[in-house]
C-alpha cells in the first residue's frame, strides 16, 4: 500500500484515497519470468517498481521508488493477510519484541503511549493490557494493533494444531512497524459476520491515519527530485512436527 497507507486524505491538494493509488490501479508488467515478474505503477510524483521472484521455496519482493520531477513524500505498509487454513482453531504470533498497543482508525495514537508494555503485551485504548500473541477462532473479536519500533525485521504465524506456519522477514529501516488486524466473525457490513482473517502488515508509520498526518507528524518518507529508496520482503511458508499428546 503507497503513497498512502490506511485513511483516506489530501496532501498538497493531491487526494489520496484509502490504502492509496497503487494498492488500487493496475500496474505495467515490465519483465515476465518462469519464477517470478517485475511490475511497475507511476503517480502521485512517484514511481515504483516490484520484483517478485519464487527462489527456494519463499516469495521475494524487492520495491524501489523513485521521486520522479519533484520532491514526493509517501508512507508504505506490506498488506499480508492470512486465511482459515493458518488460523483454525488457534495460532501463535511470535515478534521479536516493540511496543504494542491498540489502534483507533479515527484517533490513532500516532504513536505508543508513554505506559506501553512490550510485546507479546497490548496496551488497549481504555487504558487494560491483553495478551496480542494468541490467535483464537473460538469466539467473535477483533482487533487493530500497531507493534512500534520492533528490533529486528521478522515475525512468525504458527497454528497451534498442525505446526503449519509463515515466516515474513523485512528491513525495519524502510518498514519499522507491524500493523496486527485481526477479524473474526466481528464485523458486520461487507464482512457479513462470516470473515476470519489475521493481517500482520510491515509498515513505515505505526497508524493507519493516512499520509497527511504522517507528514505532519514527520513520519513520512520524503524523497527528492531524482532520489530513490528500497525495500526488501521475504516470506516463507515451513512446517514444525507437533508433539503427540
Amino acid at each position: 500500500m503507497t503513497p498512502n497507507a490506511g485513511n483516506p486524505c489530501a496532501h498538497q491538494r493531491v487526494s489520496h484515497g484509502f490504502h492509496g493509488r497503487a494498492s488500487n490501479d493496475p500496474w505495467d508488467v515490465v519483465d515476465e519470468r518462469a519464477q517470478g515478474s517485475t511490475l511497475r505503477w507511476s503517480g502521485h510524483g512517484l514511481e515504483v517498481t516490484r520484483t517478485l521472484d519464487l527462489r527456494d521455496g519463499s516469495l521475494e519482493i524487492e520495491t524501489e521508488w523513485v521521486a520522479t520531477t519533484a520532491p514526493a513524500a509517501f508512507v508504505s505498509v506490506e498488506h499480508i493477510t492470512l486465511g482459515h487454513e493458518l488460523l483454525a482453531p488457534s495460532a501463535t504470533i511470535k515478534l521479536p519484541g516493540g511496543k504494542a498497543y491498540e489502534l483507533s482508525e479515527i484517533d490513532g495514537p500516532v504513536r505508543a503511549p508513554i505506559d506501553t508494555p512490550g510485546w507479546p503485551d497490548v496496551r488497549l485504548l481504555d487504558g487494560t493490557t491483553e495478551r496480542g500473541d494468541l490467535v483464537s477462532l473460538a469466539e467473535a473479536s477483533g482487533r487493530f494493533l500497531s507493534v512500534m519500533d520492533v528490533p529486528e525485521g521478522w515475525y512468525e504465524v504458527v497454528n497451534d494444531a498442525t505446526g503449519q506456519g509463515l515466516r515474513v522477514e523485512w528491513d525495519t529501516e524502510r518498514l519499522p512497524h507491524v500493523w496486527i488486524w485481526r477479524e473474526v466473525r466481528a464485523s458486520g457490513g461487507r464482512w457479513r459476520g462470516e470473515a476470519e482473517m489475521l493481517g500482520l502488515e510491515p509498515a513505515s508509520v505505526p497508524h493507519s491515519l493516512g499520509l497527511t498526518r504522517a507528514v505532519a507528524e514527520g513520519q513520512a518518507a520524503v524523497l527528492g527530485a531524482g532520489e530513490r529508496a528500497n525495500s526488501r520482503i521475504v516470506a516463507t511458508p515451513f512446517c514444525t512436527p507437533q508433539r503427540k499428546a
